[in-house]
């Protein structure tokens, strides 16, 4: 076959045939020369542009892949490092875990001077697990000695970038119970007790943690951050600040969460007592309005009496002096008047009778909504002093 050289490539030749292929071929044509016309023998040459093809398709695969290997890493390593759940735990010390989606803690800060006692400069929870970093937490709390008998209410608060906090939620609350269960299981076997309340959990126990798992939103996380108090703080100063309006940012700083919430309880307790006061005062009011009823029935009686004798009497006078037919007449508008005053007596007596029963009745069913409300307000400062003496008991 028939070619015709048109480039050398070190030891081979880029010859072109005359149906306008390309092929690379061994150089075994001594002194020849570009413009050559030579005869190739070789049955299987290679194609200039199928090998061009070829590794310019490998490059474009290779680029094409590295390309995607960065794109994939760099986002991952965005994932990781971007936190999209905030965990505040407050005791007295009140401290900030920032967690990224495969809840793995990215940084640890403390929220007041006690939090940046048990924190430390937080390189030591960095990188770890929520469950190992809240053990950590507690266990330095303990160490410390903000968590002891006395002192053994721990408050948890979440919060997600997109509110997504159900998930994180529970598996706080199973790892504190988890935490709880271990301590007690290597003293004593002691009842865990897992107690809802609105969207707030407390895990309790008769031994050591009083622990209260609550979630709140990402708006609520940024103005806490504002106020330069944890979130969880924020949450238990607006529930003190819609029973106690008085109740001020700096005490909710200071104070313990064990001191918040027995705060919160005993103005509860308060206004419950107001309520069944004004309740009392109420019904005491209606027993005087009956009483005053009753009186004012017994002058109308009087008076009617009164006016009825006199009544009489003047008619005595003017027929004094006329004849029998006259007395006898002034006789039947005796007796007929005497008649209708006794009726109307009658009438009266029996209104009385009717205002007194139900005079009875109001009182007996005085009496007994005041037994409901003793009764209520006792077993309200049953359950008060109940929960009270477990935190003492706990404590």
């Amino acid at each position: 076959m028939k070619a015709i050289i048109v480039d050398f490539d070190g030891n081979y030749l880029i010859v072109a045939t005359k149906r306008g292929d390309f092929k690379r071929i061994y150089n075994n044509y001594p002194g020849c020369q570009v413009g050559d016309e030579i005869e190739v023998h070789r049955r299987k040459p290679f194609s200039f542009n199928s090998i061009n093809s070829w590794v310019y398709s490998k490059k474009i695969m290779v680029g094409v892949a590295c390309l995607l290997i960065m794109i994939t890493a760099s986002y991952s390593v965005v994932g990781y490092a971007r936190p999209v759940t905030f965990v505040t735990m407050d005791i007295n010390p009140s401290v900030e875990l920032l967690l990224n989606k495969y809840d793995y803690v990215l940084k640890a800060r403390g929220l007041n001077e006690n939090g940046n006692i048990i924190i430390g400069d937080g390189r030591a929870l960095r990188n770890l697990t929520l469950k190992n970093a809240l053990n950590m937490l507690i266990s330095r709390a303990k160490d410390f000695q903000y968590l002891n008998k006395e002192q053994n209410t721990v408050m948890i608060t979440v919060s997600n970038i997109n509110d997504h906090v159900s998930q994180i939620e529970e598996q706080i609350k199973e790892i504190v119970t988890e935490e709880i269960n271990s301590e007690t299981q290597s003293s004593q076997d002691i009842n865990t007790n897992v107690i809802r309340e609105s969207n707030e959990t407390k895990i309790e126990n008769d031994h050591s943690l009083n622990v209260i798992v609550e979630n709140t939103t990402i708006k609520k996380h940024q103005e806490a951050k504002q106020m330069n108090i944890s979130q969880g703080r924020l949450v238990l100063y607006e529930k003190l600040k819609e029973i106690k309006p008085e109740a001020t940012l700096n005490h909710i700083k200071e104070a313990s969460v064990a001191q918040i919430l027995h705060e919160i309880m005993e103005e509860k307790l308060v206004n419950y007592e107001d309520i069944d006061k004004k309740e009392g005062n109420d019904k005491r009011q209606s027993l005087q309005d009956v009483k005053v009823f009753e009186k004012g029935t017994k002058d109308q009686l009087k008076n009617l009496e009164k006016e009825t004798k006199k009544y009489l009497k003047s008619i005595e006078k003017d027929i004094g002096n006329r004849d029998k037919e006259v007395k006898e007449i002034l006789k039947d508008v005796e007796k007929d008047l005497k008649e209708e005053f006794k009726q109307k007596r009658e009438s009266l007596k029996e209104r009385e009778k009717i205002i007194k029963q139900q005079q009875k009745a109001g009182q007996k069913k005085l009496k007994e909504h005041q037994k409901d409300i003793n009764k209520k307000q006792k077993e309200q400062q049953k359950d008060v002093k109940k929960k009270l003496k477990e935190q003492v008991k706990e404590k």
